[in-house]
């Protein structure tokens, strides 16, 4: 049992370093199949297909997201302090697994019917954690007259395409990246004009 349960993981990790690089639709079981060492039909005893080992991968990285997520919405601290690891553990994570992120921003449109469902739900339910805990910051009349929705927008588009970007090796390490992204984002949104440029100030 533990071996099947190796070979499996196995696969899985393989198919999403080939779907990363390549891209799912250039990726082919063969590919995935010699870079496990394992026989090609060997796949589809654990997978019926291609998509449904994609749908494994994605599944496994929103779950993911959508689990650290739960455990910081229901901490005892105030709402900025709330988003303010939110967006931290999102951007941690989906740096961690960099490959996997590459995947999910990449190839999510590749599902259909159930396993697309199923995806669109957890998204849905992580832009909601998001979207409740700015709208809770908005009415302790924190934020400045930006829509809920606007700033939530602006989070996702910021968290979501940091990986892509982000250089291991590069100037900034990963904390110092993470802490000025916060800072930045939150000067955007909160109630402090007179820390804005002059033009850019409403007074």
């Amino acid at each position: 049992m533990a071996q099947k349960k190796d070979i499996r993981e196995l696969l899985i990790a393989k198919a999403t370093e080939r779907f990363a690089e390549k891209g799912f639709t250039e990726t082919t079981t063969k590919e995935i199949a010699e870079a496990a060492n394992v026989n090609s039909a060997l796949l589809y005893y654990y997978f019926k297909s291609k998509k449904d080992l994609l749908s494994v991968i994605i599944e496994r990285a929103e779950l993911g997201l959508v689990n650290i997520l739960r455990g910081i919405k229901d901490k005892d601290i105030v709402p900025i302090e709330r988003l303010t690891e939110m967006i931290k553990s999102y951007v941690r994570y989906s740096i961690e697994n960099y490959h996997t992120t590459k995947v999910v921003i990449w190839s999510t449109d590749k599902l259909t019917g159930y396993q697309k469902k199923q995806s669109l739900s957890r998204q849905k339910e992580i832009y909601e954690i998001f979207n409740n805990e700015i709208k809770r910051i908005k009415d302790c009349g924190c934020m400045s007259e930006i829509h809920p929705q606007t700033a939530n927008l602006i989070i996702m588009g910021m968290i979501n395409w940091c990986p892509l970007w982000y250089k291991k090796n590069g100037i900034l390490k990963l904390d110092e990246i993470i802490d000025q992204m916060t800072n930045g984002l939150f000067f955007g949104i909160l109630k402090e004009e007179k820390c804005a440029p002059p033009n850019v100030r409403k007074d």
